[in-house]
């Protein structure tokens, strides 16, 4: 009987557990639904990226752009797991001083997420910019390389383990002819590490007018969360793009 009395008891307490439990997970996701989606750029208990403004970069830390490299379908189809990562370690291995913050190459497709999912596994900061603006198709096509820094040395990896390291190029152009030809052989699909640079000689280039392209689309995101749910809210305008380029430019943003 005791036997009993426990079991009965027990099941009319988990019972209750399970209820208490279905009613707060339902508020919870009726919260959620009255939330935007969590900045990947914003903190929280989550681990997120860290991202750091250009002037805040110290003048002796050591930066380099990082992303994928090759044809887009062949990295559609496998797994990215280490390549670019690695390609940050073998960079690292024959400068000065080991990477210290990570640069987006191109704003535009995978290569706009791949420094922030490198710098969360490397514990790196990314510093808010990057070297185009847009997606391109070749590697010499950045305003590093117009303002006179080398693409090399530079490291690539594959899926197969394979890391391959260019020290030094007659010039950028010939940096990718080389270099498209090792990412050919090595699968179509390579994670690249180049255009290593001080703090200082980052600062100095400027990234030509390319700064806060990481925080901007992260913003942008989440106006278009509020615009898609019919706003709500106070509303004001916010700043877009780095204020040299256009200071007309701005979007809505709720406060």
């Amino acid at each position: 009987l005791k036997l009993l009395h426990a079991m009965a008891t027990r099941s009319h307490t988990t019972k209750a557990s399970r209820g208490s439990t279905a009613a707060a997970d339902s508020a919870a996701a009726s919260d959620q639904q009255q939330r935007p989606p969590s900045s990947p750029l914003s903190s929280g208990s989550m681990k997120v990226p860290m991202v750091i403004c250009l002037t805040d970069l110290p003048d002796d830390a050591y930066v380099c752009d990082v992303g994928g490299m090759g044809a887009p379908t062949v990295s559609a189809e496998k797994l990215d797991s280490f390549e670019c990562s690695a390609a940050v370690q073998g960079l690292s291995e024959v400068l000065p001083r080991p990477v210290t913050a990570l640069l987006c190459a191109e704003v535009g497709g995978g290569n706009a997420l791949e420094p922030l999912a490198v710098g969360l596994e490397r514990g790196l900061p990314v510093v808010d910019a990057d070297l185009m603006g847009r997606a391109f198709p070749e590697l010499q096509m950045t305003t590093a390389s117009i303002a006179g820094v080398p693409l090399t040395p530079a490291a690539m990896s594959d899926d197969k383990g394979n890391t391959l390291v260019l020290t030094c190029t007659a010039s950028p152009p010939w940096a990718e002819r080389v270099m498209r030809a090792a990412c050919t052989e090595m699968g179509c699909s390579v994670g690249l590490a180049s255009t290593p640079m001080t703090g200082k000689t980052a600062k100095q280039v400027r990234m030509c007018g390319h700064m806060r392209d990481i925080s901007c689309p992260d913003r942008l995101s989440r106006v278009m969360w509020y615009a898609d749910r019919g706003g709500g809210g106070r509303w004001h305008r916010v700043p877009c793009h780095a204020d040299m380029m256009c200071s007309s430019c701005s979007v809505v943003m709720p406060k």
